[in-house]
């Protein structure tokens, strides 16, 4: 759906303007964001993409990516609200560790996709809510 008003967020924190464009973010898989209007309209690219990493430097966790085409749904604060409740699920983890709750014995596979698709829907709920 394209919105002719929108704004997004730039790296810079400023406002701007991404008529019938989409607002994206992505993580880095350290504490940065890079954020920007794409001039593809969202239609069914509205997701949240979560890139887990098998091998990678130290201190780096998974990255994930969305878009959106509310105003502002790329600015810091919700990039940090998605990544917060990412990470208070065991979806954002370390290059290398497997996700899911510390200690977990049995079907990690199991339990991760039941808790992708529920912080997804709280995600995408947050980012339309905007």
């Amino acid at each position: 759906m394209a919105v002719d008003k929108l704004t997004c967020h730039n790296n810079e924190e400023q406002e701007i303007p991404c008529p019938n464009g989409c607002c994206e973010l992505s993580s880095n898989g350290k504490s940065g964001f890079t954020r920007k209007c794409i001039t593809d309209t969202c239609g069914a690219d509205q997701k949240v993409t979560i890139d887990q990493q098998v091998l990678g430097a130290p201190n780096v966790e998974s990255t994930f990516s969305y878009r959106c085409n509310k105003p502002k749904c790329n600015d810091k604060k919700n990039a940090e609200k998605v990544h917060d409740l990412l990470k208070g699920k065991w979806l954002l983890t370390p290059a290398g560790v497997e996700p899911g709750p510390p200690n977990t014995a049995g079907n990690i596979f199991s339990q991760t996709s039941t808790a992708i698709q529920c912080v997804l829907m709280v995600i995408m709920t947050i980012l339309f809510q905007i």
